[in-house]
């Protein structure tokens, strides 16, 4: 499938997706490219939302001769903020492992050539050339590596666990060459 041009891919690895590491990269891309989903982010903004609230209750009271409006819209926006710091991460979570429950391809096991320009995903029933610039974004963290919004797979997940140090440093290295801007690496 790759052209000719290609050579000898960076790394061919043989390795079988978990529902953790598919909810955690998928969450990881989602967080990084949208940064309005992370929790920490919503919370803030309801948090500020709710100072602003609290600074205009002076002026409410003495302009309508009471507070509990502003004091009702406080308590709401307080609610909402740990609402995103607590509830939403765990049902984001739940709703990723039943995506990734409900379909059976992503837990099959997959050979992924890594190639310059490309990826091939190959397991027992389908064979995806992916390039990489189909992809909207790359990711490297301490566990693994994600590249999000392929056109026949959305997510790409390649664990480091299967890759040897040499290996992972070749992918890494082609991965940030790929990706340029849209490559980055995290911390944690």
């Amino acid at each position: 499938m790759p052209g000719f041009y290609e050579g000898k891919p960076a790394a061919v690895v043989r390795q079988k997706m978990t529902g953790a590491l598919y909810t955690q990269a998928s969450l990881t891309a989602r967080r990084q490219m949208f940064p309005l989903t992370r929790p920490g982010v919503r919370a803030g903004i309801c948090v500020t939302l709710a100072l602003l609230c609290l600074s205009g209750t002076p002026w409410y009271a003495a302009r309508y001769g009471g507070v509990w409006a502003p004091v009702a819209l406080e308590v709401l926006l307080l609610l909402l903020a740990a609402f995103f710091l607590f509830v939403q991460p765990k049902n984001e979570q739940a709703q990723l492992e039943k995506k990734f429950s409900s379909n059976p391809l992503l837990a099959l096991e997959t050979t992924a050539s890594v190639y310059r320009d490309s990826v091939v995903l190959e397991n027992e029933c389908e064979k995806i050339l992916e390039y990489w610039t189909e992809f909207q974004r790359c990711f490297e963290t301490p566990r693994y590596f994600v590249a999000a919004g392929g056109r026949e797979r959305y997510l790409w997940v390649l664990d480091k666990d299967a890759l040897s140090q040499e290996e992972c440093a070749r992918v890494s290295q082609l991965l940030a060459d790929a990706f340029a801007a849209k490559y980055r690496r995290l911390k944690a």
